[in-house]
């Protein structure tokens, strides 16, 4: 059963990264980089390894698909 128990746990985790990049294209969430800025916070020390993985995952992909803008 726990090998099952993994299996959804992955795929929660995936069904959720992929929902917070589709957020992320919307163009008002887009222009605000509120997601990116969410995802660079400074880690808690009591913070799973799975979770600092997977926003860094969030980060790279995004980085790639929204790029890097300064708003001044």
């Amino acid at each position: 059963m726990e090998g099952w128990t993994d299996k959804q746990a992955l795929r929660t985790r995936e069904e959720a990264k992929r929902f917070i990049l589709e957020i992320a294209q919307y163009p008002e969430i887009k222009a605000s980089n509120i997601v990116p800025n969410e995802c660079v916070k400074p880690f808690k020390m009591s913070v799973f390894s799975r979770l600092a993985r997977s926003r860094a995952e969030l980060v790279e992909i995004l980085y790639k698909e929204i790029g890097l803008s300064i708003n001044r």
